[in-house]
């Protein structure tokens, strides 16, 4: 099967959305990627990830890629190279491209996708629709080529280790007065840190935060954790932060490591931008929030209390205070500086417990387990921030009508060797 990606180019090398379409591409059939551009910066990284040729228009002059791009696709494929599908990313430029072609061949589109599959000569996308709660599987039908956009994070972008691209010139031809468009200037947004829909760790705020500038209490933990900041859509319509934060269908589809959704309720709508996070992390003072159906791990808490202290924490990590740290209630005691292994036991008819790694917080949560809850900061070398709340099981499962015997215990080697730091049942 011969499959067209449109690749796109961010200061000198294909955008992430690229790279994961031209992977998932080389899965079903040899892949060309066609640029609007100069494409010699990027062919050897295209290649890299699958794609076999490149076409490219060549510096297109300030003209607007849609017009462009989409006319110089028409007569390639006027020319005899005529894909069997045209894969797409789902943002601005892949719809203006995809829609000016689609109207250029007489062929229909299908959009927001995440997923496809190809048997034979036929196509099929897959596409959420209901909030993500469903599922839909399309075939294509009638003549090629087929055209598709796919929401950015569909897909993994794992190199295949060839070489580089070969790289084929496809002129524009006249477009006439639509391509009389001219960009004039362009207006970069400065931005520190890893991109929203690149980091590995996201804190996102929501309208719990209360007023705009507590917003910062967000960019505080996100610079601390080495993620990205971001935002639900109810702030970012009231203007506390601009829409480049948004997480959420119409805004950016994340799926970093960790997630952390700090005073977010819950809408359907930023559900489907981040419940593909490995690991969801969810901080809101109303128990029965739907952002907890998602959470791996739910605190119930005011957030204006709980970031503050996450804050604090981590900026004070590396800190030792004394050999033994006796933690609030007598419940452990840790030996340190060291790295640290948490286990946790119960029976098994409580299942309201996950535990999250990463280097600088762990985080540890016992559903109905503990006597009451507690708040727990340990200042040791590593930056490890234990936190651990008591929360009604998330999890539906009923309250037990005996005790329970749960066994904690935090395991510290200081200096190469295993200390146990203490437990308790």
């Amino acid at each position: 099967m011969n499959i067209w990606v449109f690749a796109q180019e961010s200061n000198g090398a294909p955008t992430s959305a690229t790279l994961e379409l031209v992977a998932k591409a080389r899965t079903l059939g040899t892949v060309t990627a066609f640029v609007g551009g100069d494409a010699s910066a990027i062919a050897g990284a295209l290649g890299e990830y699958g794609a076999a040729k490149v076409y490219a228009t060549g510096d297109l002059g300030g003209a607007l890629p849609g017009p462009a791009v989409s006319a110089a696709m028409k007569a390639v494929i006027d020319g005899g190279d005529s894909p069997d599908l045209i894969m797409f990313p789902q943002n601005y430029e892949g719809r203006d491209v995809m829609s000016r072609l689609s109207v250029k061949l007489d062929r229909t589109v299908l959009t927001n996708n995440v997923d496809v599959a190809a048997d034979g000569g036929s196509v099929s996308v897959t596409t959420p629709i209901f909030g993500g709660n469903t599922l839909v599987t399309t075939q294509f039908s009638g003549a090629a080529p087929y055209l598709a956009a796919f929401r950015p994070k569909s897909f993994a972008a794992e190199p295949a280790g060839g070489g580089a691209a070969e790289v084929v010139a496809a002129p524009v031809p006249e477009v006439g007065a639509t391509g009389a468009a001219r960009v004039v200037a362009v207006h970069v947004e400065e931005t520190s840190g890893p991109k929203l829909d690149e980091a590995e760790i996201v804190v996102s705020g929501g309208r719990g935060l209360g007023e705009a500038g507590n917003y910062a209490m967000v960019e505080s933990l996100a610079k601390l954790l080495k993620g990205a900041p971001g935002a639900s859509r109810a702030i970012v319509d009231a203007g506390w932060v601009p829409y480049s934060y948004q997480v959420g269908q119409t805004g950016k589809v994340v799926k970093p490591t960790v997630y952390i959704a700090a005073g977010i309720s819950g809408a359907t709508q930023h559900m489907v931008g981040m419940k593909g996070s490995k690991n969801i992390i969810a901080i809101n003072k109303d128990a029965e929030a739907p952002i907890f159906s998602i959470a791996d791990l739910g605190i119930v808490g005011d957030v204006h209390k709980v970031l503050p202290k996450l804050i604090e924490a981590l900026e004070a990590r590396g800190e030792v205070r004394g050999d033994v740290h006796e933690l609030p209630g007598d419940l452990l005691h840790v030996l340190g500086p060291g790295r640290l292994e948490v286990v946790l036991a119960a029976d098994a008819i409580l299942c309201g417990h996950r535990l999250i790694w990463h280097p600088l917080v762990v985080l540890l949560l016992v559903a109905e387990a503990l006597p009451r809850a507690f708040v727990v900061r340990l200042k040791l070398t590593g930056a490890v921030v234990l936190l651990a709340h008591q929360l009604n099981n998330r999890l539906a499962m009923p309250k037990p009508a005996r005790p329970i015997n749960v066994a904690v215990q935090i395991k510290a080697t200081v200096n190469g060797r295993p200390r146990w730091a203490g437990s308790r049942r």
